[in-house]
């Protein structure tokens, strides 16, 4: 019998999965970070072992350094040499499109109704899409999802509070493939002192009675030490901190920088204030010490743009208890929102989930396409577009012919953005700098950020290089330079940048 309820998750999932793959054809792939962790998981397969100093740029060759994200990028080069950029596009779709299907499938499962529940997803994506890069920041997105469900979970005796000792494999693969591994180890951390505390107070925890404070937190010690296991052991967590207070990358990084530096971050402000507006009506007796997680998240968020889609899908995850609890659902509904009349179905087996079979059916159909360079919408070769006016995708050839012709590890002067383009599209070349502030260093990034007025200082750099090519943005102050000063000729233009050739052989 037809039954339109059960189709429901995948109607829902098809149309999240639809709507990132129109709008990151391109917008996904605007971050130098693809580029760049591509080409490391390359460098590593090609070498069969991790590096322990710089290879990529001719200003820091030699330095220590280490791939602390090595398991996601070695996954990344895997999915390339699989299909191109078209593979980690439809990787990362899909995996987007799964974490958002399954969160509007809690609300629906919790009784909010589908209206209030499609607003607060839309409210959730619009405060993360600006973060939807592909690059390993996506996994972080969704290992948060999940650690924010089950400690939810445990908070709402949906799960013994023994289940947290099941996130140590979580973590040892969270460790190995981004940095916001510490702020799940803090989000886990201040939770389980939330439980320990709100039990002093006698208020509502998971924890059971008589419970010593050794075992209350024997979970979280044993997930903060998953840290160490890692191939760069402590050295792995210094390079994680390294940057954290840096204020070079809050200027030249725009991730890093303030909430309201950006139009977008209007949006999270507005989950913010939606937040806030239900967490103030929940009552005494019904608080859960999951539900202030957000709230410090939210924090985070205003300081930096990176943490904002963390802030979104841990508010996402706990508004759906919430709203159950909270007063002013009550007090909206009796006011005339009538969308906001609650049927929980909690209980009930007719809940609504998404089998993992579906995404993972579609990425390996996917990436078979691909490899047998098959075009076909959605899931075939060339689903991925390079934006022209972000990425010298219109100079390529020349790029390439360039790079023919040169000796290997030719140096090439670049701005910072294209850095990790050049490392994945003209690996033969030695680049000037990437956007690996742990490389550069404080004094590197500021000694970056005003040269580009200096040209004095780029004429010293060209002096003690002695780089043959440059590509920088149209416009910029390298630009100027390299325009105006003799021995350099432009040897081709688009939107996005500008290839200068040094005229004589130095």
């Amino acid at each position: 019998m037809y039954t339109p309820r059960r189709y429901l998750p995948i109607i829902i999932f098809t149309i999240l999965w639809l709507l990132f793959t129109l709008i990151g054809a391109s917008r996904f792939l605007n971050d130098p970070g693809t580029f760049f962790h591509t080409a490391a998981g390359l460098d590593i397969l090609n070498k069969h072992t991790l590096p322990e100093t710089d290879t990529f740029t001719f200003t820091r060759s030699g330095t220590p350094w280490i791939a602390s994200q090595w398991f996601a990028e070695i996954s990344m080069a895997v999915l390339y040499k699989l299909g191109n950029l078209d593979a980690l596009l439809l990787t990362g779709t899909l995996l987007l499109a799964a974490i958002y299907s399954a969160l509007t499938l809690r609300y629906l499962n919790s009784g909010i109704h589908p209206l209030i529940s499609a607003f607060l997803i839309a409210l959730v994506l619009a405060s993360s899409t600006h973060h939807f890069l592909l690059r390993p920041h996506l996994l972080s997105i969704a290992l948060m999802a999940f650690l924010m469900v089950g400690l939810s979970d445990i908070d709402h005796g949906r799960r013994n509070f023994k289940y947290i000792f099941a996130y140590f494999p979580l973590f040892i693969f969270w460790t190995n493939t981004h940095g916001a591994v510490l702020g799940g180890i803090a989000t886990l951390f201040l939770t389980i002192i939330g439980w320990h505390f709100m039990r002093f107070l006698e208020m509502h925890s998971p924890i059971p009675a008589n419970t010593s404070s050794l075992y209350i937190f024997l979970p979280a010690i044993l997930c903060a030490a998953a840290l160490l296991i890692n191939p760069y052991g402590f050295r792995l967590i210094s390079t994680l901190t390294g940057i954290l207070d840096s204020p070079a990358v809050a200027n030249l990084i725009i991730e890093h920088r303030p909430l309201l530096s950006k139009w977008y971050g209007w949006f999270t402000v507005m989950l913010g204030a939606i937040y806030t507006l239900f967490l103030a009506g929940v009552p005494r007796k019904s608080l859960r010490m999951t539900y202030f997680l957000p709230v410090i998240w939210f924090l985070l968020a205003w300081g930096r743009l990176r943490h904002a889609p963390l802030f979104a899908v841990t508010a996402a995850v706990a508004l759906t208890d919430i709203i159950l609890v909270s007063q002013t659902t009550a007090f909206l509904f009796k006011h005339g929102v009538a969308s906001l009349r609650l049927s929980p179905v909690q209980g009930s087996s007719d809940k609504y989930h998404l089998s993992p079979a579906i995404p993972g059916i579609l990425l390996i159909v996917g990436l078979l396409l691909q490899s047998c360079a098959i075009p076909l919408p959605l899931l075939g070769k060339g689903i991925a577009f390079p934006d022209p006016t972000h990425w010298p995708v219109d100079i390529q050839p020349v790029i390439t012919s360039f790079v023919e012709k040169s000796p290997p590890d030719t140096r090439i002067f670049n701005e910072m953005l294209f850095g990790g383009y050049l490392t994945l599209m003209a690996p033969r070349l030695k680049i000037f700098m990437d956007d690996r502030c742990e490389l550069h260093g404080e004094a590197g990034l500021l000694q970056y950020a005003k040269a580009a007025n200096s040209p004095e200082c780029i004429k010293e750099w060209e002096r003690l290089y002695r780089f043959r090519a440059a590509l920088v943005i149209p416009g910029s102050g390298y630009d100027s330079y390299f325009r105006t000063t003799p021995g350099w000729r432009l040897e081709a233009e688009s939107d996005a940048a500008a290839l200068f050739i040094a005229s004589s052989t130095p």
